[in-house]
């Protein structure tokens, strides 16, 4: 039995849902005939449908990955089913024009801060790491902007939805 999982792509405000369970791939619902192998320094060469691409794949300074097919480099965010729970729960999305709270999205134990007030983050940008169920997991701002607060410090255990850092967008 294989276990499933899912992954979702974003680039350019476009999103595609992945979903991978033994050597089935299914690409926003529709299933795929995928391999790859491995060549070893991020290269990959993947066949999609009997076709074959060359792929690299970057990592960049803010967790989201540079990733080249067949000579065209594009910036994608990929998260899998931990990080979109971690995203859900971890700040308030409705309103992005507004002070942004960033809570905890299970109770843990607070392992680093990577900011302070006043900071300068963009999106995408590691604010801090919580230890839940013995995994780090680590919060990234939810918008570009000014740190205009941190209500916890190293060492502080949180309950679910406690209130960690405040972000002022910027406009």
């Amino acid at each position: 039995m294989h276990r499933e999982s899912t992954y979702l792509l974003r680039h350019e405000g476009r999103e595609a849902h992945v979903g991978i369970s033994g050597k089935t791939v299914l690409l926003d619902g529709k299933q795929r005939d995928v391999s790859f192998e491995v060549e070893g320094s991020g290269r990959v060469l993947l066949i999609v449908d009997g076709r074959p691409y060359t792929v690299l794949v970057e990592p960049t300074r803010n967790g989201r990955r540079y990733v080249t097919v067949d000579g065209r480099r594009a910036e994608l965010e990929i998260l899998d089913e931990r990080l979109r729970l971690l995203e859900k729960f971890s700040s308030t999305k409705a309103d992005l024009t507004g002070l942004q709270e960033v809570r905890a999205p299970m109770p843990g134990l607070v392992v680093s801060i990577a900011v302070e007030p006043g900071d300068r983050v963009e999106a995408g940008d590691p604010l801090a790491v919580l230890e839940a169920m013995k995994m780090e997991n680590e919060l990234r701002s939810p918008v570009s902007g000014a740190v205009r607060s941190v209500h916890v410090r190293p060492g502080e255990a949180v309950g679910k939805a406690m209130l960690l850092l405040q972000i002022e967008p910027e406009p």
